[in-house]
């Protein structure tokens, strides 16, 4: 059964009057003078085979009809293409380009055999073989086309681990703030959060050259690796950064000048573990014992809610007593949930790894000092490098939204 209202939109009165015609069952002469009547025009028997065929496939058609090239989907089909695309989107799931191609192959092909139904039933059989039953899919061109004309983006996508993806699901995240929301509605004095990363000295920054220089950056023989454990609150009141060196006995003499400004520790890796993690909390407890008598009467006596990264090395008993003994409450985020959920690396890591390298090139190669070796010297500019680049980054406010 053909729904003729159902196509009226996009056919032109003659397409629509022509197409009405055949569905009467009337001959070609009939149509012909149907149409010379009605808009003293005299159409060729060509014509209205055209009309038809066009009319099947979702084109519009109007007299002396200019033709050209069509576009791969009709209108119809392309908001249908358009509308599945969103309808499969979500925040963090889109169709390929392949899929893309592949679902307006299969909308061209579903409306070529809807065409030739359409044909058989209006006694069009001759018509009807014109169509290809399997048409060649679009080109990577035409999709290029169509995105660019709805407004719609090709992006690349992020590489991203299958759980940490599972994991973040809005869901999960909302039950999370649901279960902590009263611990959450504090005053922005008392929230914080603390995080360890590690800052590569390879950097990737970028020049400014014209086309007649090329230039160079010069390679670091070997790679210094040390931790930095960072803590701050949402008034961007920061605690000196803690950090892990690796397999060292004693304090280099290198550092002897960050002792007042920062913490250091040692480990066999040069990562958190949960010793080093008990170290780190007796420095946080002092910290805030001192950040307390800062604060207005009203807050001094209130819990701390500090927020921190489910890794391994926070499952030490003793260090969550000293916290807890210390009016400090410890809200371990959900798992695989950082990237979205901490609030050090959705506002602060980013800014804080672009100023170390920039500050860390310059040192490494403009620093006027003596070392006794080439360790020590790699040592001290990371570690003045992200001490100033931590004192640089903007203040971040930890927001959480209502649920």
């Amino acid at each position: 059964m053909i729904r003729l209202e159902s196509m009226k939109p996009w056919m032109s009165s003659e397409q629509f009057d022509i197409f009405d015609c055949r569905k009467s069952l009337k001959t070609y002469k009939q149509i012909k003078e149907t149409i010379f009547r009605k808009y003293n025009v005299k159409i060729k028997e060509e014509s209205i085979v055209v009309c038809l065929r066009r009319t099947a496939l979702g084109y519009t058609w109007v007299f002396h009809d200019p033709g050209g090239t069509d576009n791969y989907l009709c209108l119809e089909d392309e908001e249908e293409f358009f509308r599945l695309i969103d309808e499969q989107t979500d925040e963090t799931q889109c169709l390929s380009t392949a899929q893309g191609i592949d679902l307006a192959h299969e909308l061209k092909c579903s409306r070529h055999l809807k065409a030739k139904r359409i044909l058989i039933s209006l006694d069009c059989e001759r018509i009807s073989c014109q169509i290809e039953l399997s048409p060649n899919p679009p080109d990577r061109s035409w999709l290029n086309h169509m995105v660019c004309k709805r407004g719609y983006k090709l992006v690349k996508g992020k590489e991203i681990e299958r759980v940490r993806h599972s994991e973040c699901r809005a869901g999960n995240i909302r039950r999370f703030f649901q279960k902590f929301r009263n611990s959450f509605n504090i005053e922005s004095e008392l929230l914080f959060n603390c995080d360890e990363s590690y800052l590569s000295s390879k950097n990737h920054l970028k020049f400014i050259t014209n086309q007649e220089t090329s230039p160079i950056r010069y390679t670091i023989e070997k790679e210094t690796h040390i931790t930095g454990m960072f803590c701050f609150n949402n008034c961007g009141i920061k605690m000196p950064p803690f950090f892990i060196l690796p397999n060292l006995v004693n304090f280099p003499p290198e550092l002897y000048e960050f002792k007042n400004i920062a913490h250091f520790a040692s480990s066999s890796n040069g990562w958190m573990t949960k010793h080093l993690f008990l170290a780190w909390c007796v420095y946080f407890v002092a910290f805030i014992s001192k950040y307390r008598t800062t604060l207005e009467s009203s807050l001094r006596n209130k819990t701390i809610v500090l927020l921190s990264d489910g890794h391994g090395s926070r499952a030490n008993p003793v260090a969550l007593q000293l916290l807890l003994q210390n009016s400090i409450k410890l809200i371990i985020l959900p798992p695989h949930s950082s990237r979205v959920t901490q609030p050090f690396d959705v506002g602060i890591a980013g800014p804080l790894k672009n100023e170390f390298a920039k500050l860390f090139s310059k040192y490494i190669f403009k620093l006027e000092m003596d070392f006794h070796s080439k360790s020590a010297q790699l040592r001290y500019c990371k570690i003045r490098a992200i001490i100033n680049a931590f004192d640089k980054v903007a203040k971040c406010s930890i927001f959480l939204l209502p649920c």
